[in-house]
């Protein structure tokens, strides 16, 4: 209501293999969670897996996606708040670990040992 129609455009660099993007024009939370739910799921149907789907959103991701994987849940759509993985691994014991991981591969680049030891 009030609001002035927006025009989107996707980049010049954007290959329809990369994703897809929607915008859903919704009165409130509860509604555009609806709206995104359904496309979610008419995708899984139409053979795309629910791994790669993502939803990205500015700020608050807790309040709004709850709605959202609520609805998902009850369509057994498995769904999780994937920040908190990020927090993790911006640890530096995390860090850490996955440098010894990686010099520990039988393939290795010639760097992983130097990134070891820099850490």
């Amino acid at each position: 209501m009030g609001e002035k129609e927006l025009k989107a455009a996707h980049s010049e660099k954007w290959d329809s293999d990369e994703g897809e993007i929607k915008l859903f024009n919704s009165t409130d939370e509860k509604e555009e969670a609806r709206k995104l739910v359904n496309d979610i799921d008419k995708k899984i149907r139409n053979g795309v897996s629910a791994d790669n789907i993502c939803i990205l959103v500015k700020q608050t991701v807790e309040r709004y996606s709850s709605e959202i994987i609520t609805l998902l849940n009850e369509r057994d759509i498995r769904a999780r708040i994937e920040n908190r993985y990020q927090d993790l691994l911006k640890q530096s014991v995390v860090s850490l670990i996955l440098e010894i991981f990686k010099v520990s591969l039988k393939i290795q680049n010639v760097t992983d040992w130097e990134d070891l030891e820099n850490f």
